[in-house]
């Protein structure tokens, strides 16, 4: 069945960043909403979110050189893909060796023939002809995945080809209507409760975007890469801030999923070092479960021509970031199900209290980000100082008369006292207690 899906579709697909230059113009009406329970595993062992309660941790292109699978899992990571360029017989072997490693899948819908590039030569005309095929082929692909009882099992997601459509121009909105509406007939004529879907949003998306595109889609899956980006970190907790509004204006709630950058070395040789490397990497993995992500896909675990000197050095930094997230409590898994406590806040004492940077004019986002999450009568503080300068911070709001103990390695100095925690943070430090 794998040999049957392969020869559906055959080419490449582009997949480089793009910037749209044509004037905003009015959307088509979003299709209705999804309407699978977002807590019904359907046939996933132990399944990530929204179908499940797992946090959703994985890389792209997963089981090429590079990371390898059985380290991936062994941190917590449980998700592979998408893989660009279709279903190839070298994905397909791929999808199923790391699917048999306990990992489930992100599978891309692949129509190498349509191009929306603003400078595709040339470029797609949504024609009465051209919706036709690709509904025919969504069919072909959705059905042969559905016939293969191991691929069946093992996908998670949907992922939208081409990505980063854009919510301004209508044949690009009903090609994504098209597409989302055709996976959710499918899977449910065929007695599945449909897959969650999502689209690849770029980086400069803002939540008055994703808010049109993401009411077509379960998931807003968008980058958050800083170097790409030129942004100081503190830019993570913005960028899924943006998603988190989103998400929150439309009655479908598609989840937030944030794509980390993993694809070029630092542009500083100054840089290439461990400490710096994992340094950033716990922050943005941090910084972005505290602003609201409900999951991290990192881009890319395949060695790119940009990451000849510190690919090790991120992937490490990667792996040391899932495993203070899937340890013995699951921390990561708090993000997904536990109670987020209003009460609880963090005031700068010493240091900066915001990091500043320029997007559309100036934003100004707090050094401190916190979130205080209860379940089960359990209470945990995971804590981020985005600056680059030392901040002392007073994380109040919490249940008085009790003790706090570190549940990572390498939490900051801290005291505890009258409801609050008083915290000497390095810069980009992260720390995690649990009050008791």
């Amino acid at each position: 069945m794998l040999r049957l899906l392969a020869l559906l579709l055959l080419g490449v697909q582009a997949t480089s960043p793009r910037t749209p230059d044509a004037p905003p113009r009015p959307s088509v009406a979003p299709p209705r909403p999804s309407t699978a329970s977002p807590q019904s595993p359907g046939s996933l062992p132990q399944s990530v979110y929204p179908r499940g309660s797992r946090l959703p941790l994985g890389f792209y292109s997963l089981g090429y050189a590079g990371v390898r699978p059985e380290s991936a899992l062994a941190a917590g990571f449980d998700l592979a893909g998408p893989y660009y360029s279709g279903p190839t017989a070298r994905n397909l072997a791929v999808q199923a060796e790391v699917s048999r490693a306990g990992f489930q899948l992100v599978q891309q819908l692949y129509m190498p023939y349509v191009n929306f590039e603003v400078n595709a030569r040339p470029r797609s005309r949504w024609t009465e002809s051209l919706r036709s095929r690709v509904e025919a082929d969504v069919r072909a692909q959705v059905e042969a995945l559905l016939a293969d009882s191991a691929l069946d099992q093992a996908v998670a997601w949907w992922t939208v080809s081409p990505e980063e459509l854009d919510w301004r121009r209508p044949d690009e909105m009903e090609y994504l209507t098209l597409v989302t509406e055709t996976i959710r007939r499918i899977e449910t004529a065929h007695g599945h409760s449909p897959r969650p879907i999502g689209m690849y949003e770029p980086n400069g998306r803002t939540a008055d975007a994703m808010a049109q595109t993401g009411a077509r889609t379960d998931l807003i899956v968008r980058g958050a890469y800083v170097q790409f980006a030129r942004k100081p970190r503190a830019w993570v907790r913005w960028a899924v801030g943006q998603m988190v509004e989103a998400s929150a204006r439309l009655p479908n709630h598609p989840a937030p999923v944030v794509v980390l950058q993993m694809s070029s070395d630092p542009a500083e040789r100054s840089q290439w070092s461990r400490d710096t490397i994992s340094a950033w990497i716990r922050h943005d993995v941090v910084a972005a479960l505290v602003a609201g992500a409900k999951g991290i896909l990192v881009w890319s675990a395949a060695p790119r021509p940009a990451l000849q000197n510190t690919y090790q050095l991120w992937a490490d930094a990667y792996l040391d970031a899932a495993r203070l997230l899937t340890g013995t409590e699951r921390i990561g898994d708090l993000f997904i199900d536990a109670e987020r406590l209003s009460s609880c806040e963090a005031t700068v004492r010493s240091g900066p209290d915001h990091v500043e940077f320029a997007i559309r004019g100036r934003v100004q986002v707090p050094s401190m980000g916190v979130a205080c999450l209860r379940r089960g009568g359990r209470t945990w503080v995971v804590a981020v100082n985005s600056a680059t300068a030392p901040v002392e911070a007073r994380i109040g709001g919490l249940p008085e008369g009790l003790s706090a103990v570190p549940a990572w390695p390498g939490t900051p100095e801290f005291r505890f006292g009258s409801g609050a925690l008083l915290v000497q943070f390095p810069p980009y430090g992260v720390g995690a207690w649990e009050v008791r």
